[in-house]
């Protein structure tokens, strides 16, 4: 079996039409421990518990409303405050055991009586303990009033009907004490933008892509910079790699990306830390905020311990143990490297659609879910790209040379390219599996191909009406799999994006999602 050591290789992110690099290395070395708790109450409790002897002032929120909360890490910094979560009716009695501990004499709620009810602030008045509502009619109004006890010349806009974007800059907000003002996509609500006027900030961020905070929405605001990926994980690690130099703690901590209750109590945890919060899919960690990690763990105070925040339910022991460099015994593909290849890129797009889709952007999104799918496994993937660029120094030529050198040079198993077809005649469609009968490997090559190729055939005839895809593996020496490879290697042509029914199949998330759980299931037959 071959070791999983890997060399160096480059992922490259875009932060404001610019592009910023990211090292990522050899399989993580992190430290471990999980805050967690029954359910979110008592997950917020086991973070106050890790966080705070003491606390004279605790933030009080809805444990079913999250979006209250949203912008209150920076405030939580401020006061020197854990963030408990409890029924919105009645104190829950470990809340109350929890505020006993901490010796809290004051209360802040979040949120309007619609949430935070007067029965409850009763029973506060009843046991001696003094409060105050932050609460407007709904989270935008809320986060300007919080916004009006955060002094600083800078604010920070991000979408308030979701969450990710808001969750993981906030330990940046807490530390730097920016104020996080929630917007909407549509426009933005009169109380933000009138907070905004009174603020008059000097410098404004914004965090998320075009589609999330559109310009639009930002009439007459000069925004200085922008932060958005691909998608929630991707814009995390882009936030990461803008702040890094924020942070002066060996700890990082990470929640679901699926949920909100542990990344919003865990991001005041953060802030008071000084360390990074990120996000993650239940049962895989995704490329770039692996790379983001790996980054973080070679900073000049690096990073070494990550606490996982909630129970596995939300994120799962093989995140775990990817976190920890040590894929589980007992997972198929322990101990195995494989390199993924999303062909082309930047400004060479392959082959294109009838109704203009690029093939080198179906490429990604099929390469990006099979190395999730692989992680599940416990493989330790390496992607030649994770982001719209070509490689090398310029030129198609630079770029597969680029591509065939990452897998030569990173002791892998096996080397996967991922692409789709494209013919004059649009009639056609199908699916087939190249491999180089020229290469050393040619044999496990053509059992590589073999096995990916019949699971494919297999999971996507459903979706065909029929029709025989079955276009055959092939022999054809073609760069990426020809002489110039080490190592056992295929190039998978999933659909032909030239035919109009085959293009509109793979702008189909479950069409997608079918062929990358099916490449994985070839190559998991092909170990086995």
């Amino acid at each position: 079996m071959k070791t999983k050591f890997v060399k160096l290789l480059l992922v490259t992110l875009v932060i404001s039409g610019c592009y910023a690099t990211i090292a990522s290395a050899a399989p993580l070395n992190l430290s471990t421990d999980r805050i967690w708790g029954q359910d979110r109450v008592a997950t917020a409790i086991a973070a106050s518990q890790q966080g705070w002897t003491s606390a004279t002032t605790v933030i009080l929120s809805e444990l079913q409303a999250y979006p209250d909360a949203l912008s209150a890490t920076p405030l939580a910094k401020q006061l020197n405050a854990p963030i408990l979560l409890t029924d919105g009716n009645s104190l829950d009695p470990r809340v109350s055991a929890e505020l006993e501990r901490l010796r809290a004499t004051q209360i802040v709620i979040l949120g309007g009586e619609g949430l935070v009810t007067n029965k409850l602030t009763a029973g506060l008045d009843k046991i001696g303990l003094d409060w105050e509502r932050i609460g407007g009619k709904d989270r935008y109004e809320t986060s300007a009033l919080i916004a009006q006890r955060i002094p600083s010349d800078t604010v920070i806009f991000v979408n308030g009907e979701n969450f990710p974007d808001a969750l993981v800059s906030a330990p940046y907000a807490g530390i730097k004490q920016i104020p996080l003002l929630l917007t909407k996509a549509e426009e933005m609500p009169t109380a933000i933008r009138q907070a905004y006027l009174k603020l008059d900030p000097s410098h404004v961020l914004v965090i998320g892509g075009t589609g999330v905070v559109p310009p639009s929405t930002l009439t007459n605001i000069p925004v200085e910079t922008r932060i958005g990926g691909v998608d929630r994980y991707d814009t995390a690690a882009q936030i990461y790699s803008y702040t890094q130099a924020t942070y002066s703690s060996p700890t990082a901590y990470i929640a679901s990306g699926e949920g909100y209750a542990d990344a919003m109590v865990g991001a005041a945890l953060a802030a008071k830390t000084s360390s990074p919060l990120f996000i993650t899919k239940r049962n895989s960690v995704p490329i770039t905020i692996y790379s983001a990690l790996s980054s973080a763990a070679k900073q000049t105070t690096p990073v070494e311990t990550i606490y996982i925040l909630g129970g596995t339910s939300v994120v799962s022991s093989v995140v775990v143990e990817t976190l920890a460099g040590k894929p589980p015994a007992g997972y198929l593909l322990a101990g195995r490297t494989i390199v993924i290849d999303p062909g082309h890129g930047g400004v060479d797009p392959g082959a294109t659609g009838p109704a203009g889709t690029k093939e080198k952007d179906i490429n990604l999104m099929i390469g990006l879910q099979v190395a999730d799918f692989l992680r599940t496994e416990g493989a330790y993937v390496i992607l030649t790209r994770t982001t719209d660029v070509l490689l090398g120094t310029g030129g198609v030529l630079s770029d597969l040379e680029s591509r065939v050198a990452i897998a030569n040079s990173s002791d892998a198993d096996i080397f996967v390219s991922i692409h789709n077809n494209a013919f004059s005649n649009p009639s056609v469609q199908g699916t087939e599996t190249l491999y180089s009968g020229y290469t050393p490997h040619a044999a496990e090559s053509r059992e590589l191909a073999t096995a990916v190729h019949t699971a494919l055939i297999n999971a996507l005839e459903p979706y065909n009406d029929g029709l025989n895809i079955d276009r055959r593996v092939k022999d054809a020496s073609l760069y990426v799999t020809g002489k110039n490879s080490t190592i056992p290697a295929i190039l998978v042509e999933v659909q032909f994006i030239s035919n109009p029914n085959g293009e509109q199949q793979l702008l189909n998330p479950t069409y997608r999602a079918t062929a990358s759980r099916a490449i994985v299931n070839g190559i998991v037959y092909y170990f086995i």
